[in-house]
């Protein structure tokens, strides 16, 4: 069994559902958000007001779903990388049973619900701070009062739930079909679709990411649980593996075949960055296997 090429498989079928549950919690971070009040927000020149008309809670409580769906990732990625070594493992009940591998443990879950909370603190701090760069641009514009207040009420309109580069962009993009005399209907309705495939986009860069990380980290728990059970012995490390193509970036290049031991860190020679497993960076496509000397 090609246990890299399961890992890449379990990471793929979960992307379409992480997509989905991100644009759901983009649109519930709009939920509410009415143009006029936040004109009448903008009014007074508070940031943290602004920010507060979102609707991060709904925002938060859709983002937490992914944690189900980080599950059933890990649960697939955790029976291949038990099959590759041919452990059998028990399908149904949380007791060990003799000869079987405890599949889904404690640990397991814990390390789903860490990589869904990583997430969900990462995404919100990252969308605060689009809403928040474009609020402080805005107000360096230099406009009369109430022409400001109408900018940042179109804008924040428009970002809500992108990254700070796509919001600028966003931002730009309306200026420069202002600039062109363009009726205000049809800039809205450009802008919008611009918006629109911005978060498709970071929709599609999240789920890429974080799959691959709930599919190693499957893996990474079903080792952990065969060397507390002894199903692997205690001297085995884990190996990096990385994609060999022409689309093999420069971070990712130099970490193949490196070897860790079980509770040691992988380094990255190119930025210094410490990892547990992969990925290393947004839509990294790295995976792990166990040390083939290892296994001799």
């Amino acid at each position: 069994m090609d246990l890299a090429a399961e890992i890449d498989r379990a990471a793929l079928a979960a992307e379409p559902d992480i997509r989905r549950q991100v644009r759901l919690a983009v649109a519930g971070l709009r939920v509410g958000l009415d143009r006029d009040r936040l004109r009448v927000l903008a009014l007074r020149g508070d940031v943290s007001v602004l920010l507060a008309a979102f609707n991060w809670p709904v925002f938060e409580w859709r983002m937490g779903q992914v944690t189900d769906i980080f599950e059933r990732t890990m649960r697939r990625s955790a029976r291949q990388a038990a099959s590759a070594l041919g452990v059998p493992v028990q399908k149904a009940t949380p007791i060990t049973l003799t000869g079987r591998l405890r599949l889904w443990n404690p640990a397991a879950v814990r390390m789903a619900a860490r990589i869904a909370a990583r997430l969900i603190t990462r995404i919100t701090l990252e969308t605060q701070q689009a809403i928040r760069a474009v609020i402080v641009r805005a107000l360096a514009e230099g406009l009369a009062v109430r022409e400001q207040a109408d900018l940042i009420a179109d804008i924040l309109m428009d970002v809500a739930g992108v990254t700070e580069r796509q919001a600028i962009a966003i931002m730009n993009y309306r200026a420069a079909l202002k600039t062109k005399g363009m009726d205000p209907a049809r800039i809205n309705k450009l802008v919008r679709a611009m918006r629109d495939r911005a978060i498709q986009q970071r929709a599609e860069v999240i789920a890429r990411t974080e799959t691959v990380a709930a599919a190693n980290a499957g893996v990474q728990a079903t080792w952990d649980e065969m060397r507390q059970q002894g199903i692997l012995p205690d001297h085995i490390r884990r190996q990096w593996l990385t994609a060999r193509d022409e689309r093999t970036c420069p971070i990712c290049k130099p970490m193949d075949g490196q070897v860790r031991a079980f509770g040691e860190l992988f380094e990255s020679p190119a930025n210094n960055a410490l990892i547990e497993f992969p990925p290393i960076h947004p839509q990294c496509r790295c995976t792990m296997t166990l040390n083939p000397a290892d296994l001799e």
